[in-house]
């Protein structure tokens, strides 16, 4: 008699399992969970902070790309080119060596530049992507789950396997729609307290450099310009090392910054998320204990 009703209360335990995991399930198909998510946590506070901050993030990047691949174009006409100017040997080959130094830091500069666009357009996409699927990927967690509950007695190893599934889609959504998000909103406060400053200090520097070189404006002739820079270069041969010394130093200050926004915080950040969450996990099984 125990035995039985011992089998009934499990029944009945796992029935109503059952029917609150079908009505998340059903909600979350809806949108109705997710919704609520969002309103709970301030997920869409977070996510209108870190679309402005991509957003800026993006124009600040395609700017300065585009001041760059200017630069580095006109660096590569005034490399091959000596303007019709007669030079000294010495002269033209000092002047080479500097120029082919520029053009190889400016480069580098632009390699960064197109790479850090390439992962705020990824950030953004993966961002978005997350965004729709969180529905989705909540109502296969639950659908997942209560086949792993509903299976649980009678086929244990397809409940097991089911369960690994379940628990793959839920680490899923945590990374993808909290600890991601957080982390970028996190960076976002960071770069703009600590990092905005020393942005702006590059992007001046690149701008002022690209408009000491030869401009192409359609009612000029470049031809003219790029002579014009080589005479005055041809003189005057210190300025343009003291260009690719300070070309230099700021690239190698971008390249610090690129690396600290956009790999060290946050990485750091989403460790840092991730041992919280295990802490928590492990915290909430001894508590249960």
């Amino acid at each position: 008699m125990t035995d039985e009703s011992n089998i009934k209360q499990s029944l009945v335990q796992r029935s109503l399992v059952l029917i609150v995991i079908s009505i998340m399930a059903y909600l979350s198909y809806l949108g109705y969970l997710s919704a609520w998510f969002r309103q709970v946590t301030g997920s869409n506070h977070i996510d209108a902070t870190n679309v402005a901050y991509l957003a800026s993030a993006r124009d600040y990047t395609a700017d300065l790309l585009a001041i760059l691949t200017e630069s580095k174009i006109v660096l590569a006409v005034l490399q091959s080119s000596q303007g019709g100017i007669s030079f000294i040997v010495d002269v033209q080959v000092q002047l080479g060596q500097i120029l082919s130094s520029l053009h190889d830091v400016i480069n580098l500069s632009w390699q960064l530049t197109l790479a850090s666009l390439s992962s705020i357009e990824f950030l953004s996409l993966l961002l978005e992507a997350s965004h729709f699927s969180m529905s989705v990927m909540l109502t296969m967690f639950f659908i997942s789950l209560g086949i792993s509950v509903c299976f649980w007695k009678r086929y244990h190893k397809i409940s097991q396997m089911v369960s690994k599934i379940s628990a793959t889609l839920g680490l899923i959504v945590l990374v993808t729609h909290f600890i991601l998000p957080y982390s970028i909103y996190s960076t976002a406060m960071l770069s703009k307290h600590l990092l905005s400053p020393h942005k702006s200090e590059i992007y001046r520097g690149y701008s002022s450099f690209h408009h000491q070189l030869p401009q192409y404006e359609g009612s000029s002739d470049l031809k003219d310009k790029v002579k014009g820079t080589m005479s005055y270069f041809k003189d005057k041969p210190e300025h343009l090392g003291k260009h690719s010394e300070k070309m230099s130093a700021l690239s190698a200050k971008h390249l610090t910054l690129i690396f600290v926004e956009y790999l060290f915080m946050p990485l750091f950040i989403i460790y840092f998320f991730i041992r919280l969450t295990k802490q928590g996990f492990n915290s909430l099984l001894l508590h249960r204990k």
